[in-house]
């Protein structure tokens, strides 16, 4: 896996468990999130079928979370899902290799 992948995929992973474990995140998080996962979906060396599935998911989580005026019940609303992302990230980081 290119070394810039493996980083994108680690800092997304990082974010989401951040907004898991505090329940909380910044404006800036979403931004970020939304970024990485554009970049990942434009790179045409990452042929994962989970991740590919995942990713639009992931954007939109971040797009709400930009004007959502509640961040923790975002989190909260969005639990489920954060964690099914972040299990799907972890073995592709490693499935990727």
């Amino acid at each position: 896996m290119d070394v810039l992948v493996r980083d994108q995929l680690n800092k997304l992973y990082q974010l989401l468990a951040s907004h898991q474990v505090n329940h909380t995140a910044t404006i800036s998080d979403y931004q970020q999130i939304k970024r990485i996962v554009q970049a990942l979906t434009a790179n045409e060396q990452i042929h994962h079928e989970q991740l590919s599935t995942i990713f639009p998911e992931i954007y939109h989580y971040g797009l709400q979370g930009e004007s959502v005026p509640n961040l923790k019940e975002h989190i909260e609303t969005n639990y489920d899902s954060i964690e099914k992302w972040m299990e799907t990230i972890d073995t592709a980081r490693f499935t990727l290799e």
